[in-house]
This record gives C-alpha cells, sequence and structure tokens, in this order.
C-alpha cells in the first residue's frame, strides 16, 4: 500500500466517523452485559445474521432499537432460548436422530421439512390459529397458549420466509445447546473465559472486566472466545463469532470496563468499502492499520460508522 493510498483509506474513515459519531448510535447498538439481553441479541439475533435474512427482525430486537418490531418474532411469541431449545428437543424425541434432522432440515427443501415436522409435533394442547384480516391481507395470529413448537411455525409462516432451513435450524440446535450453562450465553462466556485463564476464583472475581486483547500464549482472550463459539455453535463461522462478542465488548469498552477489543463484523458493506478507498481487507490487518494512523477507537466503532454510511446513502 502506497503512502496516497493510506491517506486516501484514512481519509474516508475520519469523514464516517465525523458523520456518525459513537454518542449517536451506542446505546442502539451496545448490548449490555446481562443474561438476557445477551440471549435475544448477540445469541439468538447475531448468530444468525446474514444477508438476505435480518436476524434480528426475526427474533424482535431490530439493529438500532428505535426500529419497529414485527408483533410475531420470537420474543413476541415468547420463544427465548429455553423454549427454543425445547422446540428442537421436541423434534428429536419424536422425529429423531439429531443427526439426520439437521442434514434434512439444512439441506434442499430443509424449511419445508421443518415445517412439516412442525406441523406434526404432537401436543397434549392443540394447534389454535385464526386470521386477522389487516391492510387488505390476511394475518395468522398466534393465541397464547400454543405449544412452543407450533409458535415457531407460526413465526415462520408469518414471516413469510421460503428458504432458510439451515438458519431456522440453527437457532433451535444452538439455543439446546446451552442447556449445560442454564440456558445462558453470558454463562457461557464465562465458563468459557475460565477454560482460557485456568482460574475459576480470578475470572469470578472479575468477570467481564477482562483483559482481551493481551496475548496469553498464541492468542487473546477475545481470539479465544472467538474460535470457542465457531466450534461450539452450528451454522456460525468466523465472522458471525466475531459479531457474537463485538457489541457486547462494545458496551463493556464504552462504560470503562475493558480498556480495548479488535472484534468486528467483517460485512459485505465493510468489504466494500475497504476496497473503494484502499483499506486492508483482512481482520489483523485492518486493526493495525488503525492504530498505525492513531485511530484512538476500536474497530467495531469505525465498521458500524462504515455500515451506517451505507444505511444511510452517504
Amino acid at each position: 500500500m502506497t503512502v496516497a493510498e493510506a491517506g486516501r483509506g484514512i481519509e474516508a474513515i475520519r469523514q464516517v466517523l465525523g458523520d456518525y459519531p459513537l454518542e449517536r448510535w451506542f446505546a442502539a447498538v451496545g448490548i449490555p452485559d446481562t443474561e438476557e439481553e445477551l440471549n435475544w441479541h448477540a445469541f439468538l439475533a447475531h448468530s444468525q445474521d446474514m444477508q438476505g435474512f435480518r436476524a434480528d427482525f426475526f427474533v424482535g430486537v431490530p439493529h438500532g432499537k428505535d426500529e419497529k418490531s414485527e408483533p410475531f418474532t420470537l420474543k413476541a411469541l415468547g420463544l427465548d432460548v429455553g423454549e427454543l431449545a425445547g422446540v428442537w428437543q421436541d423434534l428429536v424425541e419424536q422425529f429423531g436422530p439429531e443427526h439426520e434432522m439437521m442434514r434434512l432440515y439444512g439441506g434442499r427443501g430443509g424449511l419445508q421439512n421443518l415445517e412439516r415436522d412442525l406441523a406434526a409435533l404432537e401436543y397434549d394442547a392443540p394447534w389454535h390459529q385464526a386470521v386477522l384480516e389487516q391492510e387488505g391481507q390476511s394475518r395468522p395470529i398466534i393465541w397464547r397458549g400454543v405449544p412452543r413448537g407450533h409458535r415457531y411455525l407460526g413465526a415462520i409462516q408469518n414471516c413469510g420466509l421460503r428458504r432458510w432451513g439451515r438458519v431456522l435450524t440453527a437457532l433451535l440446535v444452538n439455543s439446546h445447546k446451552l442447556r449445560e450453562f442454564d440456558y445462558s450465553f453470558r454463562k457461557y462466556l464465562k465458563e468459557s473465559c475460565v477454560a482460557f485463564f485456568g482460574d475459576r476464583p480470578y475470572v469470578d472475581a472479575h468477570f467481564p472486566s477482562l483483559d482481551f486483547v493481551s496475548p496469553r500464549g498464541s492468542r487473546s482472550l477475545e481470539e479465544f472466545l472467538c474460535n470457542q463459539i465457531e466450534r461450539d455453535f452450528h451454522n456460525v463461522g468466523p465472522e458471525l463469532a466475531a459479531y457474537m462478542i463485538c457489541d457486547w465488548l462494545l458496551c463493556l469498552w464504552r462504560e470503562g470496563k475493558i480498556t480495548f477489543f479488535n472484534s468486528f463484523k467483517r460485512d459485505a458493506r465493510h468489504m466494500g468499502f475497504c476496497r473503494e478507498h484502499g483499506v486492508p481487507l483482512e481482520k489483523e490487518e485492518f486493526v493495525s492499520y488503525l492504530r498505525g494512523a492513531g485511530v484512538d477507537v476500536p474497530s467495531r466503532v469505525v465498521n458500524e460508522a462504515i455500515w451506517l454510511s451505507f444505511e444511510r446513502g452517504s
């Protein structure tokens, strides 16, 4: 990279930071260090958020919490991590084995297979559904008290999804994997920190105010968490693993509980900006590029400012 290219990239970055300063969007993006916020936002909404599928809207916690949420989301229907884990358990008990179901739901025609089995789940309570005429369109109403598997099917049908069987299955499978952590992503993160440091009393005393960036052996705590998440959860790659912790770390950083962090979501908008302005594409190089230019905020701040510049058409 030439000096001129480096200067052009930094100028573009400082421009978007100036247009969308941290104070204007931090409250809407940062994820507070609570079990509820981490479960809904970091675990459910961020773990399967990808181009073409707005997981935040399906879950019911839109990116930018001032955005209006639909009434038939997972959150509105009471389908939290524990309930979603229960849906998967119901499916396994009635239609297993588990590995065959994951293949069936994740392949071609997977959504149709998942919908068929959700509808066929047998519960003591019957399936109830009514239709609401609204703005010239018929929309199902999911009654309270409807069994969890049928509520999940109702959420899928209300969103008008025609594919994404692999994603919708992952939400169930991954929720079930949290059962050994009392269905708490926060507890999962804490236990992973214990595994990294090998010192439970230390983590118990300081979590989450830990050093996430200094190497310990070959990697930092932040890198270790991303690797663990990618290993442990279905349909979660390196970009989504980073996205599952970066806004939690952003909140900790803003509150002064940690000194710094490097995670961010390297999505298509971020990559497009980097290519356009001659900014390094690789994560490690991008972080070093910012630090070398004296940009003293975490890369996630720049990353969100880039996203907003696309969102608002600047």
